[in-house]
């Protein structure tokens, strides 16, 4: 399930625009491709939200995770970490060092269409047509 975070200003740090349903038309976003640009980004548009690439950033982001909550300025920024996969270990340390969601790949990929059982669907049509035919 994809959480519904309400943010105006996006800071999105990946190599190339993900696949992700996440942004809105409505917010203001700006996406960085190198880390050198990820704090005068932050300090220049004073995002709400920030979508760091786990495997673009790599060791990188833990050290940018604990230099944006040792600094007061940056406190109230929200923080998801998109990844291929889920892992435990891994999760724990980013969460516990101040890491707010995460967004899996796979999760993503696994969007399935709800399909109704044909009977019920069967009685659903049915009824939908005895009130076109009245």
């Amino acid at each position: 399930m994809m959480p519904r975070i309400k943010a105006k200003n996006i800071l999105l740090v990946a190599p190339g625009v993900p696949d992700m349903q996440v942004l809105d038309a409505s917010e203001k976003v700006r996406h960085v491709t190198r880390t050198s640009e990820v704090f005068p980004a932050i300090f220049e548009l004073l995002p709400d939200l920030i979508i760091l690439d786990h495997d673009f950033l790599g060791a990188d982001l833990e050290r940018i995770v604990r230099r944006i909550r040792s600094n007061n300025f940056y406190n109230k920024i929200k923080i998801c970490c998109h990844k291929q996969k889920e892992g435990v270990k891994e999760d724990g340390l980013l969460a516990a060092i101040g890491v707010n969601y995460f967004l899996y790949e796979q999760a993503e990929k696994k969007k399935s269409a709800f399909a109704l059982p044909k009977s019920v669907s069967t009685l659903f049509n049915s009824a939908v047509l005895n009130v076109a035919v009245q």
